[in-house]
């Protein structure tokens, strides 16, 4: 094998070869079709010393600018290529500026160009020049070129052409620019050399275009798979059965559609990640407010109703970019009562299978009873979004944080040892840290006014709230329920584009967690972010 590849020169020889016809247009005057080289062989070859390959170049000829062997990288199209050397060493690696001519193309015992062209495979054999090392310096074009008369894409036509589809002739040569091959009925025609333009050789390319798909398609599959591994599933199988079309089907179009829409996804998926390890990583560090709640007054007013009691609270917080707000309002003792024997008529009037169904139910049953009695509240927020002219994502961060500032408390349908024996980990954790709960509250939510009286709430009772304001302020938003996680989370339906959501009716709600400071629209904790594990209890898109 070294004798052969001591002089980086060109040789010239005998091949048989076995081709594949490609894709095949005729223009009117010659047909064209796409060839790949599966296998060559190639015999009594011999160096030669030739000026410049661009002189061989004429009639009739395949030329490539590298003839890849089979021991190449596994994502380039390969030939299996057989040079002998001695009896017992043969050379099968690449083959440079590999030019054939003279070829003699058979099929089944016809030379019919037109009929064989369109078989799956064929034979050619013929002359051929190549190379065993690309030349290291640039090939300059040679000094006269006899002219020819040339077609758009580099195509060259020889006078007199004619469609060799209507009329075939066995003795017809072929003639090619590149790998592509061109038929023509004429073969007396005068010899003239024809410019072919060589690119330079860029294998490199080729695996750094495979890793980029192969990136692309896990980075989808993982995107997928936060939603719903079902998706994830059927994507992956669909990029295997791309990978295989991609083998057997050789369309340029197709490819650059698929590599494009790779491309455009990986970088919003890049894109995404960066995003999310700033917004959806960590919980957003945000400044210290202040809950202050005053203590009782009697308010005698109205002398048929008795006493009453009214209590004054005074929030302040800010936002996730620092801006500051303030809510004073007051709540009534009696207002609070009442929501309270409401709840519990409400509680038994409830008829369900589920606990999903009965959430449901009292969900929307508690937002019916309170929303009149939370306008106060209500049109705080409505004249703060109006004077510092906010959007809607503004907005609804500003209720987010207003509901994430206020402590929190587990609240508990029995009483909170019962809970300690009897509820989960987090539950049984939470009462071993001695930290507050309230104990026998139907349901264990408290419906949003109880919530705004006496500022104790836990998951649901905060989403419930946050739900009651949002929808006053003509904002879509959502209450998600978790079996699995024993959890419940806000969902809004503002444009945050990013972060885990779900689709109500072709709105995207974004999750976000209300028990803890610094969780922005779209940001729940890692352990609840799957998609599928949430269900949606109530919902609001109207605006």
């Amino acid at each position: 094998m070294s004798a052969i590849k001591e002089i980086a020169s060109f040789y010239k020889g005998k091949f048989t070869g076995i081709f594949q016809p490609g894709n095949k247009q005729s223009n009117g005057y010659f047909t064209i079709a796409d060839l790949q080289c599966a296998y060559l062989r190639i015999d009594e070859y011999s160096q030669v010393e030739i000026p410049h390959i661009e002189t061989l170049k004429t009639n009739d000829y395949w030329f490539q600018l590298r003839l890849r062997a089979k021991k190449s990288l596994p994502w380039h199209k390969k030939t299996e290529i057989f040079i002998a050397v001695r009896e017992d060493k043969f050379y099968s690696g690449d083959l440079y500026n590999v030019l054939i001519k003279d070829l003699h193309i058979k099929y089944g015992g016809s030379e019919n160009y037109s009929s064989v062209m369109h078989q799956d495979w064929i034979e050619i054999s013929g002359d051929i020049w190549f190379q065993l090392e690309p030349k290291k310096k640039k090939i300059p074009p040679p000094s006269t070129i006899a002219e020819t008369k040339s077609s758009n894409k580099g195509i060259n036509v020889l006078p007199g052409g004619r469609d060799l589809l209507v009329e075939d002739s066995p003795t017809t040569k072929g003639m090619t620019t590149g790998n592509r091959f061109n038929f023509f009925p004429a073969p007396n025609q005068p010899t003239r050399p024809i410019i072919q333009t060589i690119q330079p050789s860029r294998p490199w390319m080729f695996g750094f275009g495979w890793a980029l798909k192969l990136l692309a398609a896990f980075a989808i599959a993982y995107y997928l798979w936060q939603y719903s591994p079902l998706l994830s599933g059927i994507f992956l199988g669909a990029a295997l059965l791309y990978g295989i079309v991609r083998l057997l089907w050789r369309n340029q179009i197709f490819r650059s559609i698929i590599s494009f829409i790779l491309v455009a996804f990986l970088i919003y998926f890049l894109y995404s990640i960066i995003y999310r390890d700033g917004i959806k990583g960590d919980p957003v560090k945000t400044r210290t407010g202040q809950v202050k709640m005053d203590p009782p007054v009697r308010d005698d007013g109205d002398q048929q109703q008795g006493p009453d009691y009214s209590i004054s609270k005074q929030i302040e917080w800010y936002d996730f970019i620092s801006r500051f707000y303030s809510a004073q309002y007051k709540t009534s003792q009696t207002a609070f009562d009442k929501s309270v024997a409401e709840q519990e008529r409400l509680s038994q009037s409830i008829s369900f299978r589920t606990s999903q169904q009965f959430f449901t139910q009292f969900y929307e049953g508690l937002y019916q009873i309170d929303r009149q009695k939370i306008q106060q509240v209500a049109t705080i927020f409505r004249d703060s979004a109006r004077i510092k002219n906010l959007n809607q994502i503004e907005v609804a961060e500003m209720v987010v944080t207003f509901i994430q500032e206020i402590p929190y408390y587990l609240v508990h349908d029995g009483t909170c040892q019962m809970a300690t024996q009897n509820g989960n980990d987090f539950v049984r954790e939470y009462h071993r840290a001695k930290k507050p709960c309230i104990s026998n509250i139907k349901g264990g939510v408290q419906s949003p006014y109880e919530f705004l009286h006496n500022l104790k709430g836990d998951c649901d009772t905060r989403s419930l709230l946050g739900f009651t304001i949002l929808t006053e302020l003509k904002i879509p938003c959502s209450v998600w329920l978790s079996e699995v996680y024993g959890h419940s989370i806000l969902g809004v339906g503002v444009p945050v584009g990013h972060g885990i959501f779900k689709s109500i009716e072709g709105v995207k709600h974004y999750g976000v967690e209300l028990t803890a400071k610094g969780f922005r629209l779209g940001m729940v904790a890692p352990e609840n972010a799957r998609s599928a594990n949430w269900d949606i209890s109530i919902y609001n898109n109207q605006l």
